[in-house]
C-alpha cells in the first residue's frame, strides 16, 4: 500500500521533478554501494574512522609518514575524530553507509530548507531545477564520503535559522560546518555584520564549545598535544612542495597553469585577505542600502561561498559544492529577470564549466581537461554574474511594495513581478 502511494506521488510530479528524484536516488545509491562493496577504496571515511580508532586508544592523530594504503591524511580537527568515535566503534562497511546516509539526508533537508525559506521558492517545479544544478557538483562528495554536503549544510541551515531569528541554532549549524573545516566560520562572521548583536558571540560560543569538546573526554594533555598537532599541520599544508596537479583549486592555481610558476605564499595570503574585506565590504553596503532579508541573505551566502572556493585557504575540486547553491539560485535568477543578458551569460557559463569539471571524471583523458582550472574559472563567471544581481533585489523589492499599495512612483520602474516572485509572495502570504 505504501509503495503504491509512493508510485502514485512519483508519477503525479512534472518531469523536472522526477528527473531530480532520479538523479539523487542514483548519486546516493552509488555512493552507499561504494561504501557497502569497498568500503575502504576510493573514500575519505576510512580516513576519519582510523583517526577515531586512534582517538579512542589515545593515539597521535596526525602522523607525517604517507600512509601505506594510499589514502590521505588526515587533516579534520580534534573533535571529528571525537563525534565520529560512535560509528568507528562499528565495521567501516557499516559505519562509511551511514555516514553517507547522514550527509546526503542533511544536505537534501537543509537545501530544501533554504529554498523555501531563504529563497521563498513555492513551485514544486522551481525547486527541482535548483536541486538538478546542485546535484552534478554532489555526485563525487556523496561518492567517496567527503565532508562537504555536512559543511554546506550547515552553511545553508544557519542562514534559514537566522532568517527565523533562531540564533542559537543558526550558531550551533556553522560552528558543526567550522569543526570540519575552518574557512566556514567565514560565513558566520558575513551574517555576524548584519545581526552583531545576535549573532556573532553566538557563533564565537557555539565554535569555542565545539573545541572544547575533546577536552571533556580525553586528558588535558592528549587533547592539547593532539590540537597542537592540528595547527601545525594545518599551518603547513599549502602543498607547495607538490605536484601542480594536486595543488588546491582557487585563484592561485590558474596562476600556476597560466604563467608557469607558483605565488609566493605570502602573496597568496595577502589576496585572501583583501578579498575576504571586499566580501564584508559588498555585505555591509547591503545593510547600509536596506536590501529586504531574503536578497541580504543572498548577497551573504554568494559572497561567502564564492570567497571560500575561489580565494580559500584549502579549495579542492570537492569543495566546489559549496558554490554549488549560489551558483544554482544565481542561474534562476537571471533567467527569471527581464534584461539580464550580463548575469545570464556569466552564470550560465560558470555552471557550464562547473559541472562539465565534474563530468570529466567519466571520460579516460578529462583530467587534461580539469587541469586547466576549469573550476576557479567557472567561480570567477558566478562571481561576474552575481555582480548585476547582487543589489538588485533592492529594486524590485520597491517595486512589489508599490504594487501591492497600488501607488507608482516617479522614476520607479513598476513591472509585473516575474515567475520566481511570484514564488517568493505565495510564500510571505502563507
Amino acid at each position: 500500500m505504501l509503495l503504491k502511494t509512493i508510485i502514485t506521488r512519483f508519477r503525479n510530479r512534472s518531469h523536472v521533478e522526477r528527473f531530480a528524484i532520479v538523479l539523487w536516488a542514483v548519486f546516493i545509491g552509488v555512493g552507499l554501494g561504494q561504501a557497502i562493496v569497498a568500503p575502504r577504496q576510493h573514500s575519505v571515511y576510512p580516513i576519519i574512522s582510523d583517526a577515531a580508532r586512534k582517538w579512542v586508544r589515545g593515539e597521535m592523530l596526525y602522523s607525517r609518514i604517507e600512509r601505506a594504503d594510499g589514502l590521505d591524511l588526515y587533516r579534520y580537527s580534534p573533535a571529528v575524530a571525537m563525534l565520529f568515535a560512535p560509528l568507528a566503534a562499528t565495521s567501516d562497511r557499516i559505519g562509511g553507509t551511514l555516514w553517507r546516509i547522514i550527509s546526503a539526508g542533511s544536505l537534501l533537508v537543509s537545501l530544501y530548507w533554504w529554498s523555501r525559506s531563504v529563497l521563498q521558492i513555492a513551485s514544486p517545479r522551481s525547486r527541482a531545477w535548483l536541486f538538478l544544478m546542485v546535484a552534478p557538483l554532489a555526485a563525487s562528495s556523496l561518492h567517496n564520503g567527503q565532508s562537504n554536503p555536512i559543511v554546506l549544510a550547515g552553511m545553508l541551515a544557519m542562514m534559514t535559522a537566522a532568517l527565523h531569528e533562531r540564533w542559537n541554532l543558526a550558531a550551533v549549524c556553522i560552528a558543526v560546518s567550522f569543526l570540519f573545516k575552518i574557512y566556514p566560520i567565514s560565513l558566520g562572521m558575513l551574517l555576524a555584520l548584519v545581526y552583531p548583536r545576535k549573532l556573532a558571540w553566538r557563533v564565537a560560543l557555539a565554535a569555542s564549545i565545539g573545541l572544547a569538546l575533546p577536552f571533556l573526554f580525553k586528558s588535558y594533555a592528549y587533547a592539547s598535544w593532539q590540537y597542537s598537532e592540528w595547527i601545525t599541520y594545518v599551518r603547513g599544508d599549502t602543498r607547495a612542495r607538490i605536484s601542480v596537479m594536486r595543488e588546491y583549486r582557487s585563484f592561485a592555481y590558474l596562476f600556476t597553469r597560466w604563467r608557469g610558476s607558483r605565488l609566493e605564499h605570502s602573496t597568496i595570503q595577502q589576496v585572501q585577505l583583501a578579498t575576504a574585506l571586499f566580501a564584508a565590504g559588498a555585505v555591509a553596503a547591503g545593510r547600509i542600502l536596506r536590501l529586504d532579508r531574503p536578497a541580504l541573505f543572498d548577497l551573504v551566502l554568494a559572497m561567502g561561498s564564492i570567497w571560500m572556493t575561489l580565494f580559500g585557504p584549502a579549495t579542492e575540486a570537492q569543495t566546489y559544492l559549496l558554490l554549488a547553491p549560489t551558483m544554482a539560485w544565481g542561474v534562476m535568477r537571471a533567467w527569471s529577470e527581464p534584461g539580464r543578458l550580463w548575469a545570464r551569460f556569466f552564470t550560465g557559463l560558470g555552471m557550464a564549466l562547473l559541472i562539465s569539471d565534474q563530468l570529466s571524471q567519466l571520460f579516460p583523458h578529462g583530467d587534461l581537461y580539469r587541469n586547466r582550472g576549469t573550476l576557479p574559472l567557472g567561480a570567477i563567471c558566478v562571481l561576474l554574474g552575481w555582480i548585476p544581481l547582487a543589489f538588485s533585489n533592492r529594486r524590485q523589492a520597491q517595486a512589489d511594495r508599490a504594487i501591492d499599495a497600488g501607488l507608482e512612483s516617479p522614476g520607479l520602474n513598476v513591472s509585473r513581478p516575474h515567475a520566481l516572485d511570484r514564488d517568493r509572495a505565495r510564500v510571505t502570504a502563507s
